[in-house]
């Protein structure tokens, strides 16, 4: 593989700066190398000029905010600019059985700012990144709970910044040309040099095979909040019990074991988008008994769903009809409990509107 010297000398040479059998001085290879330092960085920023996507992951420590970069939480050599995608994995005893679920990024700080509870500790549906420097900071909410989750974040890997010409340039090989001919571009301009219309052709090419090699196109989705957007399904619901948050799922998907207990328990602190809630499917669990149930909205129980008796182990389905809106909170009361339902659960379903 060449090293920064040799991609260098030639860019020099093509640039018209160097003649056959010339030799660059010092400070002109000192300032070429910096020349294609910057050019990486700015390389770094466009996703269509990085060949891959680092999984970084971590297990949820109880905290909502996690630091990313050099001596972070997410420990990198550079603070990303932005999170290409993200998502967390729960953390069951059995790993055949440990799913993941995709997170939804918000891009901006302003639509950060209004969600009403930022901080309640529950199933996390989506996050921010707070592009601070040097590290940024990777927002959640809800919160995810402490040793539930395994957090996993998609970062652009990161170019190499050469230290001197000796350095090897460790990248595919359709990038030596591509810094080849795109650094004697620059160069030309550093040394006041009229364009060169063939040099131009050049890098572009060269810049474009680069990009066609490393862009993955992701599947268009549509904002479910846009009016005509066709509603989904989805699903929330509390899987055993447990005297905290340890039960709380944004899925429809379970594989716990806590028993089931009475209490009050938050399936939606802070709603990100409105629903109708179509029916609830519930089991007692693996271990028999019975419990009752009643759904409610900002505290309101919802008429169909007060009181539900649950005593089968196969699934059972009631009908519902509550509408939920942005912000309101979800919350399922165990009304009373017989002998030890465990492994039981309680599915809520309904469309976004």
């Amino acid at each position: 593989m060449p090293t920064a010297g040799d991609i260098i000398k030639r860019a020099l040479k093509t640039a018209g700066v160097l003649g056959v059998g010339q030799t660059a001085l010092a400070e002109d290879t000192a300032d070429a190398l910096t020349d294609m330092n910057w050019m990486l960085s700015q390389w770094q920023r466009k996703r269509w000029l990085v060949y891959h996507l680092v999984d970084m992951a971590l297990v949820s420590n109880g905290h909502n905010s996690y630091t990313i970069g050099p001596g972070g939480d997410f420990d990198m050599p550079l603070r990303p600019e932005k999170i290409a995608s993200a998502f967390v994995r729960q953390m069951v005893a059995s790993p055949s059985l440990r799913a993941d679920f995709g997170l939804e990024i918000i891009e901006a700080r302003e639509d950060y700012n209004l969600i009403t509870l930022k901080d309640y500790p529950s199933f996390p549906s989506s996050i921010f990144y707070d592009s601070a420097f040097p590290l940024g900071n990777v927002l959640f909410t809800p919160t995810p709970a402490s040793g539930l989750f395994e957090i996993h974040l998609a970062i652009k890997d990161t170019l190499p910044q050469f230290s001197t010409v000796n350095d090897d340039i460790v990248l595919p090989a359709e990038y030596y040309a591509a810094l080849h001919f795109n650094l004697a571009r620059r160069l030309r301009v550093s040394y006041q040099l009229p364009a060169d219309t063939g040099l131009d052709g050049l890098a572009r090419d060269a810049l474009n095979v680069v990009r066609g090699a490393d862009l993955q196109l992701a599947t268009l989705q549509m904002p479910m909040d846009l009016p005509g957007v066709m509603p989904l399904g989805l699903g929330i619901g509390l899987f055993g019990g447990g005297s905290g948050w340890t039960g709380v799922s944004f899925t429809e998907n379970w594989a716990g074991g806590s028993l089931v207990t009475l209490g009050d328990y938050v399936l939606t602190g802070s709603a990100p988008y409105a629903f109708n809630i179509m029916s609830v499917e519930t089991s007692v669990g693996s271990l028999g008994g019975q419990f009752t149930f009643t759904l409610s909205i900002d505290g309101v129980p919802i008429v169909s769903l007060s009181d539900i008796l649950v005593s089968a182990v196969e699934k059972t389905t009631t009908p519902g009809n509550g509408y939920v809106g942005i912000g309101a909170t979800v919350t399922l009361t165990i009304n009373s409990v017989v002998g030890t339902p465990t492994d039981a659960w309680v599915t809520v379903s309904g469309n976004r509107t």
